[in-house]
């Protein structure tokens, strides 16, 4: 079985640092160290940390004096990641610990982002459709339920607008919420379950049909088969359209 390392890097405008990282390998005993046997929270705890660290010393931000709040902005993104790093107890809590602190930064340019290998990454769950952030609305892009339809608007899920959705759980840990870029970006994580400890999936949602007919829909969350992937290679650039020069 192949070593494992995790590692945090941390990539600044015009600067590039090394990934630090924690082995995950028993040399002595010739063994790869198990899951549970990593302790997630004092590993998120040393990582944010040490990106609050790296931070103070390298980015620019600290020294511009046209940007007076990012010290106070920093140390709020330290304490928002330390918030879930103390209660991290799986590879998906500190990844969210991780993200959490990145997301509070705000900054396009900076900030933290794990790279956990596949194997203590859990399985990606769905409910039978995959979404995408079109225009002003949450729309369906692909489907393997008869219920449900390319092109059909999430209005609310579980009693709550989409957009307030879309606010609280996934611009939490993802993107800008103030870049239209990110909505397109990042839109489609709102129906998919990467295992986030802090998150509860979605029970139910309601949507509305090109006609404007409504219809309501109890979520069945189940592993995304592998092959679903393929299927959405256009999702982030859009669907492949005629050429339409003569």
């Amino acid at each position: 079985m192949k070593r494992l390392t995790l590692y945090l890097s941390l990539i600044f405008t015009a600067l590039n640092f090394g990934p630090f990282g924690v082995n995950l390998c028993r040399a002595d005993e010739g063994r790869t160290v198990t899951h549970s046997e990593i302790n997630w929270s004092e590993l998120a705890i040393k990582d944010v940390e040490a990106a609050y660290q790296l931070s103070v010393i390298n980015h620019p931000g600290m020294h511009d004096v046209r940007n007076p709040g990012f010290a106070k902005q920093l140390e709020k993104a330290k304490q928002e990641g330390l918030k879930l790093a103390v209660k991290a107890h799986s590879s998906q809590g500190f990844a969210a610990a991780i993200a959490r602190f990145r997301t509070v930064l705000q900054d396009g340019h900076a900030g933290a982002i794990d790279t956990l290998p596949s194997e203590l990454k859990p399985q990606r769950s769905w409910p039978g459709f995959s979404t995408v952030w079109r225009g002003d609305a949450l729309k369906v892009y692909y489907s393997e339920l008869d219920t449900v339809a390319k092109g059909d608007k999430l209005v609310s899920c579980d009693n709550t607008a989409i957009n307030t959705l879309l606010v609280e759980r996934v611009f939490r840990y993802y993107g800008e919420v103030e870049q239209p870029g990110s909505w397109w970006n990042h839109g489609w994580r709102l129906t998919i379950d990467d295992g986030n400890p802090f998150l509860s999936p979605l029970e139910s949602c309601t949507f509305e049909k090109a006609d404007g007919s409504v219809y309501s829909l109890k979520l069945n969350w189940r592993i995304r088969p592998d092959d679903v992937s393929g299927k959405l290679k256009h999702a982030y650039n859009g669907d492949k359209l005629p050429i339409e020069l003569n």
